[in-house]
């Protein structure tokens, strides 16, 4: 049978240190956080959601904890769809981020530079390696707004997401190899993390083409007869003879630069290629 862990989301939580849980001497963070492991295996450490969390940090957490105690991270509320403080953000990824922010305090990661978002990615995980390779990194807990609703792009944003987070350690895994004089190894390991690396690059861009694309005005008439979704209004099909933008619903199928016919035209939302006729919804029957 397996073992059930049970534990507080943080140990520093403000009204857990003033319902008088904690004995009188455990009175700075580290004496409490020495207290709380000699009373719970487990904790939730709440503090990197509102900031990247730091290397040296998770050095003293690890030092501070018997071996065997459990850290669960909460994921960088950038990484979750949260607003973010452009504040929260290491000093020198701050001026692209505020651009992105417009003037504003808080910012989306649907605004941010993908690079910027894989940079914070990366330090984030960085930061975590104490706790990884001393056995005390549990999970790491992403916890999405109530905004958010799964559908075919935040399902790929999801998975983009985790192929980020699964090359961030491939490629701490790359310089380790490199450290142990494994450099044949660490250059195939390398190619692959960067195989990996385009391809989630890829997905999240096409996860934010879909995010867009799901708000923008919809046509009557016409619905998928896959995921019975309206498509949009505007010129977001490509031809693939010129390659130039048309609404195939506007022309029945037919680039309006070139005059090439296509038999099937895909849908913006789930991807599936049907005829004009089968998009069509028929009239009501006459009564």
């Amino acid at each position: 049978m397996a073992d059930i862990r049970v534990g507080t989301a943080s140990w520093t939580d403000k009204t857990l240190i003033e319902s008088g849980w904690y004995p009188p001497e455990a009175n700075n963070p580290e004496k409490r956080l020495r207290y709380y492991t000699r009373q719970f295996p487990l904790v939730e450490v709440d503090s990197t959601y509102y900031a990247l969390p730091a290397e040296k940090t998770a050095e003293a957490w690890a030092h501070r904890s018997p071996k065997g105690f459990t850290f669960n991270i909460k994921s960088f509320s950038l990484f979750t769809q949260h607003p973010t403080r452009v504040a929260a953000l290491p000093k020198d990824l701050r001026p692209a981020v505020e651009k992105a922010a417009g003037g504003k305090p808080n910012v989306y990661l649907k605004d941010v530079d993908p690079e910027v978002t894989n940079e914070a990615w990366e330090r984030f995980l960085a930061a975590l390696e104490p706790l990884r390779l001393t056995g005390r990194l549990g999970a790491i807990l992403f916890q999405f707004p109530q905004w958010f609703v799964i559908g075919r792009a935040r399902s790929l944003m999801v998975a983009s997401i985790i192929g980020f987070l699964g090359v961030a350690v491939m490629f701490l895994g790359v310089a380790l190899m490199f450290l142990h004089g494994l450099q044949q190894q660490a250059i195939w390991f390398g190619i692959i993390a960067l195989f990996i690396l385009a391809n989630c690059w890829r997905g999240l861009q096409h996860a934010r083409i879909l995010a867009r694309a799901a708000r923008l005005p919809r046509r009557d008439g016409f619905k998928c007869p896959s995921c019975e979704t309206a498509p949009p209004i505007g010129a977001w099909w490509a031809c693939g003879r010129c390659g130039k933008p048309f609404d195939t619903f506007e022309t029945q199928a037919v680039c309006p630069h070139c005059g090439a016919q296509f038999e099937g035209t895909r849908c913006l939302d789930c991807g599936e290629m049907h005829s004009i006729e089968a998009w069509r919804i028929p009239p009501p029957p006459v009564a």
